[in-house]
């Protein structure tokens, strides 16, 4: 049996310094469902993160970054 390694939506908001919000509107971008909904929570995998960061720092400019 393979172990998945998963990461609620509130762990990966810290581990990706942004909103949940913001994590859902980035995966729903890139085709990304979760891979598993636990008590309402969605989970991430972390392959599935690491699509998600990368949708997150590609949808960004540098004036968002810097908070202007």
């Amino acid at each position: 049996m393979e172990t998945i390694n998963i990461v609620s939506i509130g762990c990966a908001a810290q581990l990706l310094q942004a909103e949940p919000t913001k994590i859902r509107k980035a995966a729903q971008e890139i085709g990304v469902e979760p891979a598993y909904r636990i008590s309402m929570v969605d989970h991430y995998s972390e392959d599935q993160l690491e699509q998600i960061r990368s949708q997150l720092r590609a949808g960004t400019t540098p004036q968002q970054r810097r908070g202007a």
